[in-house]
């Protein structure tokens, strides 16, 4: 219970240096904080119940997506301001180091194992990222074309 305590506290520290070092401020960066801490109580309340990795990375992202668009909306900031920061958190770098180590010791079963799960996880991320942009603009083209229908 401590660990997953510990790794949702990390998710938002990382999220707020990425956000950082990103120049978000004010708001932005509370926003952007709070969405890494979502990212990490998303995360590991998913992965307590699906065996799944790469399922758990791509609704993890489509959640921080939807967050990152409502943010975006509601303090009329770019949603680049939040969704790198808050995504920051599930790139997979511990799989790529381990692939890398595994490459510098000729271990090419074992780099195989670890680059592929390196590779699931980032179509995973980007999967995410794509399912809620064009719902978004769609979502937004159709309630425009309501207001509209309803004026005339």
């Amino acid at each position: 219970m401590l660990g997953i305590f510990l790794r949702i506290i990390t998710s938002m520290t990382s999220a707020f240096g990425f956000a950082m070092i990103f120049r978000v401020r004010g708001k932005n960066l509370v926003a952007a904080t709070i969405g890494g801490f979502l990212c990490g109580l998303v995360f590991e309340g998913l992965s307590l119940f699906c065996d799944r990795q790469t399922v758990c990375y791509f609704v993890t992202t489509l959640v921080l997506s939807v967050y990152a668009e409502l943010m975006a909306r509601i303090l009329k900031a770019p949603v680049t301001s939040f969704l790198p920061a808050t995504i920051v958190p599930l790139v997979p770098g511990g799989a790529l180091y381990y692939a890398m180590t595994a490459i510098l010791q000729g271990d090419m079963n074992t780099f195989v194992g670890w680059a592929t799960s390196a590779c699931y996880i980032a179509l995973a991320i980007t999967a995410g990222i794509m399912v809620v942009t064009p719902v978004r603009n769609l979502a937004v083209q159709m309630w425009l074309s309501l207001r509209r229908k309803e004026g005339t």
